[in-house]
C-alpha cells in the first residue's frame, strides 16, 4: 500500500452478503495492508438490523435448518483510505464478494 502520510483521503464502501465475508475483508485490510481499524466501519447495509443476506460461520446455526440471526440485507463495510490505496482496497473487497463498490 502507499505512503499513509498522504492527507488526501476518500471513503470507499462495499456490500457483503454475509458477516464472514465482511469480516474477512476487514481482516485482510488490517493485516496485509496496514489499515487502521479506526478507519474501517461495519454496519447494516439498510435500515434493518442484519447479519447479511446468507448465513455463514457461527450464524448458520449448526445442525439447525434455520439461521440463528436476522438475514435482512447486506452488510456495508466502509473505509477511509488514501487515494493511492483505493485500488488495493477495492481489490480486497472484490476478493471477498463485495458488490456496489
Amino acid at each position: 500500500m502507499a505512503d499513509r502520510t498522504t492527507t488526501t483521503t476518500r471513503t470507499i464502501s462495499g456490500l457483503f452478503g454475509n458477516r464472514e465475508s465482511a469480516d474477512s475483508a476487514v481482516e485482510r485490510s488490517v493485516q496485509e495492508y496496514g489499515l487502521k481499524r479506526t478507519n474501517i466501519f461495519v454496519a447494516a447495509g439498510n435500515a434493518c438490523n442484519s447479519a447479511g443476506e446468507t448465513a455463514s460461520g457461527g450464524d448458520a446455526g449448526g445442525k439447525k435448518t434455520e439461521p440463528t440471526v436476522p438475514l435482512r440485507g447486506a452488510i456495508k463495510v466502509s473505509v477511509d483510505i488514501s487515494l493511492a490505496d483505493i485500488p488495493a482496497a477495492e481489490g480486497t473487497f472484490r476478493q471477498f464478494g463485495a458488490s456496489e463498490i
